[in-house]
């Protein structure tokens, strides 16, 4: 009986062995035995910006919130006039933030001693040579808080400039490919696998000082604001197989 036993168990294993040997010969060697080189090419196009982006806020204070507010709506309805002055449509900006919180004598046992309102502006254009001007009239109408410049491009801009970065790309991934298979003294026969390992392009930042932006609004003197060059980056993984 426990031979039996045994010889059943013995056949069981060598059985089990067959299958994971067979899995193996399947699924393991198919891809270890895949001849590839494989390399990556990375281009990056520099634009001119043709987009600004900035964000300006409005902090008000009094005694009771409907002095607060209505003292924040006087400066953003100023705000806003002095934007369309410059061309600027209700297209161009929208509010990015509104806040009311009271404020407390932590000291006195947190009696709330007035409130604050605070207004954020968020403004987008295309018309960045005037984005100078648009720093001295608002705040000029009496925004109070200036949260820096981003420098961006348009989606059509991005796209074509994301185009040619690709092109560029693949070409160095190819001529290293090239260059690798020549110093083996191989022959690259097909393209395997290709893939986009690019990252987002990068838009330049530019952070603006309230106090230089009030100097040449009292001064009369021009604010000196670069725009600056956006990067746009593709890279591309690829492997070619070879004989």
């Amino acid at each position: 009986m426990k031979n039996s036993t045994l010889i059943g168990t013995v056949i069981i294993l060598i059985v089990l062995g067959l299958v994971v040997v067979s899995v193996v010969k399947l699924t393991g060697f198919s891809k270890s035995n895949e001849k590839t080189i494989d390399v990556t090419g990375t281009s990056t196009i520099k634009k001119p910006a043709d987009k600004a982006s900035l964000s300006v806020g409005i902090e008000t204070q009094d005694i009771n919130a409907q002095d607060a507010e209505s003292k924040n709506r006087e400066v953003s309805d100023a705000i806003y006039a002095s934007l369309q002055e410059l061309g600027l449509t209700s297209e161009d900006y929208q509010t990015q933030s509104y806040n009311i919180y009271p404020n407390r004598d932590w000291q006195t046992g947190s009696n709330i001693t007035g409130y604050t309102v605070t207004h954020m502006i968020n403004i987008d254009t295309d018309k960045i040579d005037t984005v100078p001007e648009i720093l001295s009239k608002v705040v000029e109408a009496g925004a109070n808080n200036i949260y820096g410049i981003q420098f961006t491009l348009d989606d059509q801009t991005k796209e074509l400039a994301r185009a040619e970065a690709y092109k560029q790309a693949t070409d160095s991934a190819r001529i290293k490919a090239e260059a690798i298979a020549s110093g083996l003294n191989v022959e690259i026969t097909e393209i395997v696998r290709v893939s986009d390992t690019s990252i987002d392009y990068v838009p330049y930042f530019r952070n603006v000082a309230m106090a230089d932006v009030m100097e040449s609004s009292s001064g009369g003197s021009s604010l000196q604001i670069e725009s600056g060059s956006v990067e746009v980056t593709s890279s591309v993984s690829i492997s070619y197989g070879f004989r």
